[in-house]
């Protein structure tokens, strides 16, 4: 008992302190054992786990810091092919755009074209039975025909002002 109420007269600095005196003293002797027994050639079977351990760390910080070098090495080529196919897909685009331009211009020229050959056959119609003012159904609807084609093709002016309301007025003979 009389040890206890010395204990409890102590102040709480000079319990710490030994305390931590005590424990450093018990770590140091373990430390300097293990480092006794791997001289030795017999080390303790936990310094054996403890270096297996550290081994296990080691072999996996390598292989994260491998693992790292390839993820960046793989980056930059997934940004380099991004790159490519991005500057391959503009020029496509480009040309695209070049086919488009020129199937337009070619669509124009082909409508025009056709356009006057059917203004041409119309034109022969309109002079053939203007002045009989009849013909046959067949006849009128192949210039029906022409006339639709010619409207689908983008025609209007002289045909529709002129030619239309003569045509629209021949009466059809069987």
């Amino acid at each position: 008992m009389e040890t206890i109420t010395k204990l409890f007269e102590l102040d709480l600095i000079s319990v710490i302190t030994g305390l931590f005196l005590i424990i450093s003293a018990t770590v140091s002797t373990i430390t300097l054992l293990g480092k006794f027994s791997e001289m030795v050639g017999k080390p303790f079977k936990w310094v054996k786990n403890q270096n297996k351990d550290h081994e296990l760390l080691m072999g996996v910080i390598n292989s994260v810091g491998e693992l790292s070098a390839k993820q960046q090495r793989d980056r930059e080529e997934s940004t380099h092919h991004d790159n490519r196919l991005k500057n391959d897909l503009q020029i496509v685009s480009e040309k695209l755009d070049a086919l488009s331009s020129q199937l337009t211009a070619m669509q124009h020229k082909t409508d025009e074209t056709e356009m006057a050959k059917l203004k041409d056959s119309i034109v022969t119609y309109y002079r053939k039975y203007k002045d009989s003012c009849e013909w046959s159904q067949l006849e009128s609807d192949a210039f029906w025909d022409l006339f639709a084609r010619y409207e689908a093709h983008g025609g209007n002016g002289y045909i529709h002002n002129i030619v239309e309301p003569v045509m629209r007025e021949i009466t059809i003979v069987d």
